[in-house]
């Protein structure tokens, strides 16, 4: 079995390669970062999987953030260069991955999508209102993808990825102030480990009757 990995250069994407290597050998899982094909570009991203015809399972774990304000916006530094980029990277990104690895994946009847949104998607926190739009719109790829793929063998889900360490999270944006309230939300009363996203991600390659989901890893936090 074939993975590719995007998202694999940092955060939580640099600390699940090695476990998904250990799991499925190091040959078969490709780690790639924005250097090595830029998402946003329709014509790179199909590049990759023409090179690429024998990849069965894809891992959306790119991402970008911008937080604002919602009435602050329009006078942001940057703020049009910002949202271009978020919406190019998570969204465009998305379907650009999506739609170029389908046609292999369709032909050999076979293939595991997985995207990876955000619980901001259905409890945004303020100033994600751009970043929580572009998962909400992740979550629609996920259910159109399996509507339209599912007699072909081929899934598609999104995970709705939770708080998890910051050593590998996104926890280090945020206060200490607002990660003590974050914890509050929390029923677990801890930050997500990188070892239950990989036995997630697992779980939804070895389960072709799961697809079309918006899967919770938050330790409650959507509550």
């Amino acid at each position: 079995m074939k993975i590719a990995l995007f998202g694999a250069t940092g955060g939580l994407g640099e600390a699940l390669l090695p476990l998904l290597r250990n799991k499925f050998s190091p040959e078969n899982v490709i780690g790639l970062g924005s250097k090595d094909v830029d998402v946003k570009d329709a014509f790179k991203t199909l590049g990759f999987f023409l090179n690429n015809t024998d990849v069965d399972v894809v891992i959306s774990l790119f991402g970008y953030n911008f937080d604002c304000l919602l009435h602050k916006m329009m006078n942001a530094m940057n703020f049009e260069e910002e949202m271009r980029r978020v919406i190019d990277t998570n969204i465009v990104g998305n379907l650009n991955v999506v739609t170029s690895c389908l046609p292999e994946m369709r032909k050999r009847g076979f293939g595991r999508i997985i995207l990876v949104s955000s619980v901001a998607s259905s409890r945004p926190i303020m100033g994600t209102a751009l970043y929580s739009l572009s998962k909400c719109a992740i979550e629609s790829l996920a259910r159109s993808t399996a509507l339209e793929n599912g007699r072909y063998h081929v899934t598609c889900n999104a995970i709705q990825l939770g708080y998890f360490q910051s050593e590998h999270g996104m926890l280090e944006r945020i206060s200490p102030e607002y990660q003590t309230k974050i914890m509050e939300r929390i029923p677990l009363k801890r930050w997500g480990k990188v070892e239950e996203l990989f036995n997630t991600i697992c779980f939804l390659i070895e389960n072709e009757y799961v697809t079309g989901t918006a899967l919770h890893i938050s330790g409650g936090a959507d509550l």
